[in-house]
């Protein structure tokens, strides 16, 4: 799989230069915008779905989600970093892992 994404110009392999039995993998400026389309692509695909959804649905779509993060978390079958989307500075402080300190700190 690496050699294909690689081939493609998607990622390239990075020497380190304290190991050479190492080599990193790192995006290319395509693989990034491919990376982007993908999320942003998704993103919308939601908004369309939320959006045909009465406020009282997105509500309970959104209190059962959050219930749903906790016992996984809480029972141990999620890691919380695993669900966590690292939203960094535009962090909800309504995330269920925030509120129950699951993780430290959004990246």
């Amino acid at each position: 799989m690496v050699h294909r994404l690689e081939k493609k110009a998607l990622i390239r392999r990075v020497a380190n230069p304290r190991d050479r039995r190492q080599v990193g993998l790192t995006l290319t400026d395509a693989g990034r915008e491919i990376i982007q389309r993908v999320d942003q692509e998704r993103r919308q695909r939601f908004a369309t779905v939320l959006a045909h959804m009465g406020q009282a649905e997105r509500h309970a779509f959104i209190n059962g989600l959050s219930a749903f993060i906790r016992a996984g978390v809480e029972s141990g079958t999620l890691k919380a970093m695993d669900v966590c989307l690292q939203c960094g500075l535009s962090a909800d402080p309504n995330c269920p892992l925030v509120e129950m300190h699951a993780v430290e700190t959004c990246r």
